[in-house]
């Protein structure tokens, strides 16, 4: 006679990160990389972007002299700044839908999210479904990982 048991084990983040071999590191390089495309192709937008995402004309201003000689530096800048104050790129999305830079939006949506999957593509299954079940840009502290174990269960009658 079989048994299955199934264990629901609750692990903090970076104890899902060890197990699943999910390089924090990596991640925020990839982050990095995917914030420079967007700041690529933001050019003047930026400042419009920057109004959306609540940045007051002095910290706009502030972000302009800081970085007088590109409007990649500037954006990247903005970007950078949004990173560490709020970070979810789906208020990202958002707000460029708003500023109707949907040309951003859709290399979002395709480009970069393809890359980010392609890096996965050489996971295993379990390690992707953890991957999902992780969401950092919405600061979940703990990740659920369920184990299906099946025992064969002996019964003797004396």
């Amino acid at each position: 006679m079989f048994v299955n048991v199934i264990y629901l084990v609750t692990l903090t983040v970076h104890e899902c990160l060890v197990m699943f071999a999910v390089d924090p590191q990596d991640e925020a390089e990839r982050n990095e990389q995917q914030l420079a495309i967007i700041a690529d192709h933001l050019g003047f937008s930026w400042t419009e972007l920057a109004r959306e995402l609540d940045f007051s004309e002095e910290k706009i201003n502030l972000i302009r002299t800081e970085n007088p000689n590109s409007l990649q530096d500037q954006s990247h800048a903005l970007l950078n700044l949004w990173t560490v104050t709020e970070g979810h790129k789906s208020t990202l999305i958002k707000r460029l839908t708003k500023i109707n830079r949907m040309d951003i939006v859709h290399l979002i949506e395709t480009k970069i999210n393809k890359s980010a999957e392609e890096e996965t593509s050489s996971h295993t299954y379990a390690e992707i479904e953890q991957t999902l079940m992780l969401d950092h840009s919405e600061g979940v502290k703990s990740c659920n990982i369920f184990f299906f174990i099946s025992y064969r269960l002996v019964i003797s009658m004396l």
